[in-house]
């Protein structure tokens, strides 16, 4: 088995003291994985590359995972530590050296790892009888992270390389992991070290690639509600079809900048969110809307005043002026301006009509101090925006 150690000497985007990611205290403790194999079947399919990352202290020169300080987030070395297989018959001492290494950590973390790099290791292991053990790991999976957002970056897929293109990472390797094959199948022929430069290099900036993607957590702190309201107005606006109108604006500071802008909609709102700063604009609705009574049954409806009414005030209504209510006519008109809202976040919810899906909730100019309905409302949008509701 071929061991390469090699030490980056690069200054981390991702660590430093104002744009460390939410998720950083784990990284104090925490392996980045790749593997690679000859197929995708741990049963008839080879492992024979592995590569790991970690960050280091720039104060020391790190000879392992054991001299990294505790909560220390003064990251610019990287440590690549990568295990190749000369030959198929060399696979268990990959597992074995990973199994070393692993023990030395409390997380994973993997680009698509839940569905192939973990689950073919502990297979391989078991085809191959050696013991291999990744339980006691927390780990997390960058993959998994990224399709969650999928609504919100909109990229063509959700492939490493896209996700670095994304983030403005370039790479130097050009092969896909399918096209190496060959080359591992003709390295094990013939040996070459232009074949074994091939090989590594992929791998290398693959976990390389990991370290850098970690600030794609900086999306999921927003999503979760890493912001704070800075301010709230209404602006004058004018929709697709022409027509003029009025929008409410929220900015919002962001506790975790973003390593790239995105920006996003639906039917009831516009998100632009850069660096450390988030955009909402709502169209605000200026008009009538209908409040529908849950329990109709006891409501008569009255067509001339185009209401409904309780039962015990209908009693006093000319028989022929009222009729029972249905579920659609069972309502009672406000007059004001509203905010759209997919759920009854707040109330009570107006509807233009009964089975409409986005109700409205009344806004009132005193309700642009009240940060906390304002966070609320902006988590929702988020919600409804990452959900891919049109």
């Amino acid at each position: 088995m071929k061991k390469t150690k090699k030490c980056a000497n690069l200054p981390n985007p991702v660590l430093s003291d104002d744009s460390i990611c939410p998720n950083a205290l784990f990284l104090d403790n925490a392996l980045f994985l790749d593997i690679e194999t000859t197929g995708f079947s741990p049963l008839k399919n080879r492992l024979y590359l592995i590569g790991c990352a970690w960050f280091a202290d720039t104060q020391k020169t790190p000879a392992g995972p054991a001299q990294q300080p505790e909560c220390s987030h003064a990251y610019s070395h990287i440590i690549i530590e990568q295990f190749f297989a000369e030959t198929q018959e060399e696979e268990p001492l990959l597992l074995d050296a990973l199994q070393d290494l692993l023990n030395l950590f409390d997380t994973v973390i993997t680009f698509n790892g839940s569905l192939f790099d973990l689950p073919f290791l502990k297979e391989s292991a078991a085809r191959l009888g050696t013991d291999f053990s990744c339980e006691h790991l927390h780990h997390a999976d960058l993959y998994r992270l990224c399709h969650s957002l999928r609504h919100v970056f909109r990229l063509q897929n959700y492939k490493q390389k896209t996700l670095e293109h994304f983030l403005g990472i370039e790479r130097k390797d050009t092969y896909s992991g399918g096209e190496l094959v060959k080359l591992y199948q003709k390295y094990t022929k013939h040996p070459d070290e232009n074949l074994l430069h091939l090989l590594l290099q992929h791998n290398y900036e693959d976990v390389l690639g990991m370290t850098e993607l970690i600030c794609l957590y900086a999306y999921d702190a927003f999503f979760q509600g890493g912001f704070t309201p800075v301010s709230c107005e209404q602006a004058d606006c004018r929709s697709l079809d022409g027509a003029n109108g009025r929008e409410l604006l929220i900015d919002c500071r962001l506790h975790y900048p973003l390593p790239a802008a995105i920006s996003c909609h639906n039917s009831i709102c516009y998100l632009h969110a850069e660096k450390e700063r988030a955009s909402f604009r709502i169209p605000l609705f200026s008009g009538t809307l209908k409040y529908f009574y849950p329990d109709y049954k006891n409501y008569y409806y009255l067509p001339t005043e185009d209401t409904a009414v309780h039962k015990s005030v209908a009693a006093f209504v000319d028989k022929s002026c009222r009729q029972k209510a249905k579920a659609a006519t069972c309502y009672t008109k406000k007059e004001g301006v509203f905010l759209p809202q997919y759920e009854a976040l707040s109330l009570p919810a107006f509807f233009k009509e009964y089975k409409d899906r986005i109700s409205y909730f009344e806004w009132k100019n005193g309700d642009s101090g009240d940060e906390d309905m304002l966070k609320r409302y902006c988590m929702h949008l988020l919600d409804v925006l990452k959900s891919g509701l049109a």
